[in-house]
């Protein structure tokens, strides 16, 4: 079985803190074996990443966090941008003319851009866009709110669409905090898994790492079914309002570079401590 991470962020996003080698190693110390960057309206850092991926050993789908005129959806396997403001239909669309697919990002989400049960059943009752729409982001580890996670994992019980997990990472060490498990390990295999619905999310709560063989490693790793899930230990970390860039910076490698604090970034991304659990079959 793999894992992957569907929903990263880079510097290419206006709110990301992470440069593309800075995610690309943090993806590789967590054993990941495949990750989407889909900065917001942006396609340049996925582009980025699958360039360098071989060298890290993970393999990158390029996406983009596309603010359509109805909320968030996830535009993966694209190598060209979309444009922002499209109604959700002509967005998905466009994925389609670029041979990607796409998920829905937090659906129905409290304080976020987020599309509706009523918008994503509106797209899933036409035929040539349900082939597109092929999942809804059933645990997504970034929300304020984290209960609107619950109201996510309801509606994809209700519709014929995949179900994934995803960290929504800005910052470094946010990303694996949510997960999707899929049989196989590839980039393909993954959009195999989606189209057919045999992906399942797995659902953490992030920490800043002290060291690579951390407690997230650790609870990824037992996703596939080794490991006990050991709590982690607390460690440093650059914190809100730093540029995360590839250099030296404890167990990731990297450096911190100070940037003023941004209001955006939500508390729950500055918590210092996680307990995983495996959700079997899903996750309540």
């Amino acid at each position: 079985m793999g894992l992957a991470d569907l929903h990263i962020h880079t510097i290419y996003s206006w709110d990301g803190t992470c440069d593309v080698k800075a995610v690309l190693k943090r993806a590789a110390e967590l054993g990941l074996d495949v990750i989407a960057i889909t900065d917001h309206n942006e396609i340049r850092g996925g582009l980025e990443a699958q360039d360098l991926a071989p060298v890290y050993g993970v393999e990158v789908i390029p996406g983009s966090e596309v603010s359509t005129a109805e909320g968030h959806l996830l535009a993966l396997f694209i190598q060209h941008p979309i444009p922002k403001g499209l109604s959700l239909e002509e967005t998905l669309r466009r994925v389609a003319d670029l041979g990607g697919c796409a998920v829905a990002a937090h659906p129905a989400a409290r304080g976020m851009n987020s599309l509706t049960p009523e918008a994503i059943r509106r797209a899933l009752a036409h035929p040539d866009l349900a082939r597109i729409l092929v999942g809804v982001e059933a645990f997504n580890a970034g929300l304020l709110h984290t209960r609107s996670n619950s109201t996510a994992q309801a509606l994809a019980d209700t519709l014929p669409v995949a179900r994934v997990g995803s960290s929504d990472a800005h910052m470094f060490w946010m990303i694996g905090a949510g997960a999707t498990l899929f049989p196989g390990r590839s980039a393909q295999d993954l959009r195999q898994a989606l189209e057919a619905r045999q992906t399942q999310p797995v659902s953490g709560q992030s920490f800043p790492p002290a060291e690579p063989a951390d407690g997230m490693a650790d609870a990824l790793r037992a996703a596939r079914g080794g490991l006990d899930c050991r709590e982690p230990r607390a460690g440093p970390s650059p914190g809100l309002g730093a540029v995360i860039e590839g250099g030296e910076y404890g167990g990731l490698g990297a450096t911190a570079k100070p940037l003023p604090p941004n209001p955006f970034l939500s508390p729950p991304h500055l918590q210092p401590r996680a307990t995983f659990h495996v959700p079997v079959p899903g996750i309540r």
